[in-house]
């Protein structure tokens, strides 16, 4: 039977980024797949020691199988048919939890193994895009071959839970067979053909303020403070294209913070207490 294991490395089993996780889950297991779903939070994986003289990117052992639980995950994810990784965004990245999940798998062979990736920015949703680079240079690294990947943060978390069901499924549809890279160059080639990975940290905010923007319910209310940030992002993505530097991160950030304004005005209220 096909089977996807997805991974979190968010250490809250009830938080963003499992729920996210657990959803693409559902949609594979809508097309018939077997699926597992395991938390980083309850494994024990000791930190990568650069060993002098190890084998493990051939061979696969490590000095620590046997010691911590980094080997039967392995085997896992090498014994699926498709893989998805989540991971909360910290400082602008992936956290160290995730981090070093990635530094002690030392597969034999997923080559071709199809595979997803999530960030999930909580806060104020920068670093989604950087965090999504590094897990999709690590898909690269070990030759799984990453389909397109979700950034999700607070202002598009309900739109992205509905997306992932649909990401799941379609997963689980590619993951019938295996598409092995010919070459390295043709990895390379494939991580340069995907959204979100390759932009500059402008392009990156460029990109949040558009979806925070996108995230305005339209409304008569809301009409004003939609036509004056999208008159920002067109001045911003001039300035991108322009080069300008300094102000265009100016540019950028002030129409990212009247989105963000102007979405948390159009939020609706909570009920007024009662008597």
């Amino acid at each position: 039977m096909l089977k996807v294991v997805g991974v979190f490395g968010s250490p809250r089993k009830d938080g963003l980024t499992s729920r996210l996780v657990a959803k693409v889950l559902e949609g594979a297991a809508s097309e018939g797949a077997q699926t597992e779903i395991v938390c980083l939070a309850d494994l024990r994986l000791h930190l990568c020691d650069d060993c002098r003289g190890k084998k493990c990117w051939g061979a696969g052992p490590c000095k620590h199988d046997g010691q911590d639980d980094a080997r039967g995950l392995r085997d896992k994810i090498e014994g699926a048919n498709a893989f998805v990784l989540g991971a909360p965004v910290y400082f602008w990245d992936v956290n160290a939890r995730t981090k070093n999940f990635m530094d002690r798998m030392r597969f034999k062979d997923v080559n071709g193994l199809h595979a997803l990736g999530i960030s999930v920015a909580g806060g104020t949703g920068r670093g989604m895009c950087e965090a999504l680079r590094t897990i999709y240079n690590f898909f690269g690294c070990v030759g799984m071959r990453g389909l397109s990947p979700m950034p999700v943060c607070r202002f598009n978390f309900d739109a992205s839970m509905r997306e992932a069901v649909k990401s799941g499924a379609a997963l689980a549809k590619t993951a019938v067979s295996r598409a092995p890279f010919a070459s390295f160059a043709e990895r390379l080639a494939w991580l340069q053909s995907l959204p979100h990975i390759n932009q500059d940290v402008y392009g990156n905010m460029f990109f949040l303020a558009k979806l925070v923007t996108e995230a305005i319910p339209r409304r008569e209310d809301t009409k004003e403070v939609l036509q004056r940030v999208r008159a920002q992002l067109v001045k911003a993505a001039q300035l991108i294209e322009n080069e300008a530097g300094e102000d265009t991160a100016d540019e950028v950030m002030r129409a990212y913070t009247a989105a963000a304004e102007a979405w948390k005005l159009a939020q609706p209220k909570p009920p007024a207490p009662t008597t």
